[in-house]
């Protein structure tokens, strides 16, 4: 039976008038809150609209996929799976309609992030960062990025849906070590194609996360409101890895847990390991990690998914009757097969084999097409394949040393496609490019001098800043402190690299390890991010290099103040083990003292960290 257009309407109209009766009725503050968190979040997004970036490889007319600009001197964080294909450049277009071209700075295979650095402007917009630990279910959450490449003129399409789960875990490929989404962000936000390694804000246009998966219908990749994105906190705990541009390393502990009755408990362990030799062993419950109590087996995947090889973190166990804490490195995961990445290539010509098999596309990253790929690229076996889910009637392509030669008779032919011949693999762990290190090198130093007051300031009290080393008792620490501070610090030291990512005083840090000519290596650690989360460069730490890297001996400064024109630290202290613990601490006087003293108290010692000079007192040693 067919319904009258206007029965229907006369069914409805009472409703439609009972609405608008409580409509009249809405209170004029209830009102006049609504329109101001519309124009809040208008305004949220007016203020990141700058700083999505559509990613492209270097034909801007293959592919795409997004990013987000996290700092005004182009750096820019998106997925691996987005850059893969485009290999160490391409092109980035904005809100203001223009392209300008990238340069890939780091990768992390593992976790499917990114960093590449943008040219062509002095200062880019940058997006603020977040704090992803404290996102709830059913937060506000707002996705920016190119999907289907609909950024034609370069603006960003934005979405906005609601945290739809905290904590998910993602399994990955190559054997589960790559592209794994760990501790990640759930959202419905709309997530499709184009739309990987682009922004999840939150309703204040606060950086909380990058997006990167989706799960899809069997057909045509159409989002179903299934969205993940890498939380915010596990690129920032490998942003000093990426900066210095390395293939990044995730972290194991070599030990594998279940949900028992009594708790998490260990079902295999490596007895060779950091943690094997602190005594854990198959049957002893896992009570903290990183300082964290844990609860279940799954928690702890995620919290060791999200920390970079290396990591120095906290454990606490229950053996036997017996409670063990203590401090160590995460060991390095290993990939199954790491990616391939190189210069770029000359596409070869070769038939193809009989029909490819389906796969199943749900679950899978969905970063559009790749870029600059104007035809699929050879993956191995166990390598993650980020592509558009293939056509069931698309023929499938031969593998290089396959004993099936093309050719052969049992093999339906079908039409010639092009693919990329086999590039060398990457190293994970390893810098890629020691150039652009060296230039990372450079400009994180000169963060660090525009902290401590500037060039002109620091070149002001250049006498005192050479004094400013004699804090230490090595003669070598101490003069690599001084040239820190000097004009051209890169010229004088004779080797310098930016090792990567390390904690020190209990924050993220870069570790750059540096050499004067014919003099021992040391270590420097300064801070990737302040109380803000705003990019801050300051000194944290100080040791001679050693196997131990600043375990066995070394000296942290704190508690910055102005002095004088300058930042200079308050706080030093001498520390040893990877859990710093306080052997002597220094406090200097009040700033307004610090300002008159010409030099160190009578009989005091000749104490400072960089840019401090003047009256101190010693503490007791512990």
């Amino acid at each position: 039976m067919r319904i009258q257009p206007y029965l229907v309407l006369a069914t409805l109209l009472p409703a439609l008038v009972a609405a608008g009766a409580r409509a009249e009725g809405i209170a004029p503050d209830e009102l006049a809150r609504v329109k101001q968190a519309e124009a809040d979040r208008i305004a949220a997004v007016r203020k990141v609209y700058g700083a999505v970036v559509a990613m492209y490889g270097r034909a801007t007319g293959q592919g795409g996929g997004s990013g987000v600009l996290i700092h005004p001197d182009g750096f820019a964080l998106t997925n691996f799976h987005v850059v893969r294909a485009a290999g160490q450049s391409g092109k980035g277009g904005l809100a203001d309609g223009q392209l300008y071209d990238w340069d890939l700075v780091g990768m992390d295979p593992g976790g499917d992030l990114a960093v590449v650095r943008l040219k062509g402007q002095d200062a880019f917009p940058a997006a603020p960062l977040g704090d992803s630990e404290t996102v709830r279910v059913g937060d506000w959450a707002m996705a920016m990025g190119n999907p289907f490449v609909l950024a034609e003129d370069q603006t960003p399409t934005v979405t906005l849906g609601i945290v739809s789960g905290v904590r998910r875990f993602q399994g990955g490929q190559g054997g589960g070590r790559m592209l794994v989404y760990g501790n990640c962000i759930q959202v419905d936000s709309s997530i499709n194609p184009g739309n990987s390694g682009g922004p999840l804000f939150d309703i204040r246009g606060r950086l909380i996360g990058i997006n990167g998966r989706g799960s899809f219908e069997e057909r045509g990749r159409v989002n179903v409101g299934v969205g993940y994105a890498i939380s915010i906190e596990q690129a920032k705990n490998f942003l000093p890895d990426l900066l210095a541009g390395k293939v990044c390393e995730h972290a194991t502990l070599d030990a594998t847990f279940f949900d028992g009755d009594k708790g998490v408990v260990c079902d295999a362990v490596n007895t060779e390991s950091p943690v094997g030799k602190l005594g854990l062993r198959p049957g002893d419950l896992l009570l903290a990690f990183d300082s964290k109590p844990i609860t279940s087996a799954n928690q702890f995947l995620n919290l060791v998914t999200t920390c970079p090889a290396g990591w120095p973190v906290a454990v606490r166990f229950r053996h036997g009757d017996q409670e063990v804490a203590g401090w160590l490195r995460l060991t390095r995961l290993p990939y199954g097969q790491m990616p391939q990445q190189g210069p770029p290539v000359q596409p070869r010509i070769i038939p193809p084999e009989g029909p490819e098999k389906k796969k199943d596309a749900k679950d899978e990253p969905s970063p559009g097409e790749d870029p600059a790929e104007e035809a699929p690229q050879e993956t191995p076996e166990d390598e993650a394949e980020p592509a558009e889910k293939p056509d069931p009637d698309t023929p499938d392509e031969p593998k290089e040393g396959d004993e099936d030669a093309p050719d052969a008779p049992d093999k339906k032919p079908g039409p010639v496609r092009v693919a990329r011949p086999a590039q060398p693999q990457a190293k994970p762990g390893e810098i890629m490019d020691a150039k652009r290190n060296r230039e990372i090198c450079g400009w994180l130093l000169e963060q660090y001098v525009a902290m401590l007051g500037g060039r002109d300031a620091v070149d002001r009290r250049a006498e005192r800043l050479e004094k400013a080393a004699s804090f230490c008792d090595d003669a070598a620490l101490g003069a690599a402190m001084a040239v820190l501070h000097k004009e051209k610090p890169l010229d004088t030291f004779k080797d310098i690299e930016l090792e990567g990512g390390d904690r020190a005083g209990g924050r993220r840090a870069f570790r750059l390890r540096v050499r004067l000519e014919d003099g021992p290596a040391c270590l420097f650690w300064f801070s990737v991010l302040d109380d803000r989360d705003a990019f801050e460069i300051r000194l944290l730490k100080a040791a001679r290099d050693s196997e131990a890297k600043g375990a066995d001996r070394a000296w942290t400064f704190g508690d910055y103040r102005p002095v004088g024109g300058l930042v200079a630290p308050h706080r030093v202290r001498r520390v040893s083990g990877l859990a710093e613990t306080v052997e002597e601490e220094f406090t200097v006087a009040p700033p307004e003292v610090l300002a008159e003293a010409p030099g160190p108290a009578p009989g005091g010692p000749a104490l400072s960290g960089p840019a401090l000079s003047g009256t101190v007192r010693q503490a007791t040693s512990r």
